[in-house]
């Protein structure tokens, strides 16, 4: 709802005035917020060290295979919606639309995100982490490809269905993170994970913003339409691949089947300390 309410503030009152309204929201969560009382015990201190800590979750992402393939893929597909953002201001005049109107396609964004939000769960316990992750990039790239048309029901159809896509990626990749890292390294390997995921956005939007000067809306579309099949389609291979040799590990005379799967996932969530 917020973004058709932003659009209609917009037509109404201007965009200087949406902003001091966002800015003003901001205020009272940050105040609201910081009403918030939690009473646990406090962690005991030890020292903070950057780069080191940022290098231990690096290093146990190196060292879990599922978790390092997954996260490639995230940050490849998020990165390219990045590329891709400036590409929705040219579609909406496109479309012959006002500026106001990126409201309505932002909401339907929305409401595809909200949807995946309720279905991820179901999925991940019917289907797994990797298949969910290479469904939301086949989501991703058919909404580019909706977009890339040019015209407004397939606009917000695509819309809807990208809504879907990136927070399938990101679930994804997030769930493999907590349930194959160590409770000490949980925040660290999160840190990891969000930094190789959405540390780029800055620098590739500005990118896009330059690209679609020469390129077009429409080739952006479907550039990134084309980068996230080609993600996606060398994901499911490999992870097939490593499907099939488990399999066939198991089934020998003596496979370690089990141990196979260890090896694949990475080391399992530990309530020990280091």
């Amino acid at each position: 709802m917020a973004p058709l309410f932003g659009a209609g503030l917009f037509a109404l009152v201007g965009g200087g005035s949406v902003a001091a309204f966002d800015a003003v929201t901001f205020v009272v969560a940050a105040l609201v917020v910081g009403r918030i009382r939690i009473h646990e015990e406090r962690p005991a201190p030890r020292p903070k060290h950057l780069w080191a800590d940022l290098a231990a979750g690096l290093g146990h992402v190196r060292r879990t295979p599922e978790l390092r393939r997954l996260l490639l893929v995230g940050a490849v597909v998020i990165g390219i919606s990045g590329v891709v953002v400036p590409a929705q201001y040219s579609l909406v005049q496109a479309i012959g639309e006002p500026p106001s109107f990126l409201g309505a396609l932002s909401a339907a964004l929305g409401a595809g995100s909200i949807v995946a939000s309720l279905l991820s769960g179901r999925l991940v316990r019917r289907i797994g982490e990797p298949w969910l992750a290479v469904v939301g990039v086949v989501d991703y790239a058919l909404g580019s490809s909706l977009r890339a048309v040019g015209n407004l029901p397939l606009a917000v159809t695509g819309s809807l269905v990208l809504g879907f896509a990136l927070p399938w990626v990101f679930l994804a990749v997030l769930n493999v993170a907590q349930r194959s890292t160590p409770l000490h390294l949980q925040g660290r390997v999160s840190s990891a994970v969000t930094l190789c995921i959405f540390g780029p956005q800055a620098p590739l939007q500005a990118l896009g913003s330059l690209a679609i000067r020469d390129t077009g809306y429409r080739m952006l579309y479907v550039g990134g339409a084309a980068a996230a099949v080609a993600t996606g389609s060398w994901f499911a291979w490999v992870h097939l691949r490593r499907v099939s040799r488990r399999r066939a590990a198991a089934g020998a005379p003596g496979g370690g089947g089990p141990v196979a799967e260890e090896r694949e996932a990475g080391p399992r969530r530990s309530r020990g300390t280091p």
